[in-house]
């Protein structure tokens, strides 16, 4: 009986890992508009950006080298599970805790969710046309419309 039960556990584990790769030590690229010069940001930063609890600005340099600032505003990637993974590497929070946050911002009525787009191809393309705008994406799906700010990993 003991053994049945290692070799039930042993499967299990592996069908949680073989299910849900993704989400397992995945790397996600901070872009942002290749115009903004912002330099790379901390992760608590990064934490307190996309839960919108404070605000960042990015800056792109004009014609006559002056600094044009703009607050920046978060996108999430909800393609895959790039938007469970990214919030996973970078708090450490599954879905439900994610949903929880945002539902407890909405009743209180201090804040809007970051705005959701569908596909990591629509945000390349948002982010690559809205200066203002900053996201992220897996690693593997870079582009050079956009400029990688920097890389977390778990």
């Amino acid at each position: 009986m003991k053994n049945f039960k290692k070799q039930l556990l042993k499967l299990t584990l592996i069908s949680l890992v073989t299910m849900c790769p993704s989400l397992w030590a995945q790397s996600y690229e901070i872009i942002v508009n290749p115009l903004n010069q912002m330099q790379p940001l901390s992760k608590a930063v990064l934490r307190q950006l996309f839960l919108k609890q404070r605000t960042i600005r990015g800056y792109q340099l004009n014609a006559a080298d002056n600094k044009e600032e703009f607050n920046l505003q978060p996108i999430d990637n909800q393609s895959d599970n790039t938007y469970e993974g990214f919030y996973l590497t970078l708090m450490g929070w599954g879905l439900s805790q994610i949903n929880t946050y945002w539902n407890d911002k909405r009743f209180s009525g201090s804040s809007l969710t970051p705005q959701l787009l569908e596909s990591t191809s629509q945000v390349i393309r948002y982010v690559a046309t809205h200066k203002n705008a900053i996201s992220y994406i897996p690693v593997e799906d870079d582009s050079n419309e956009i400029r990688a700010l920097q890389v977390i990993t778990s």
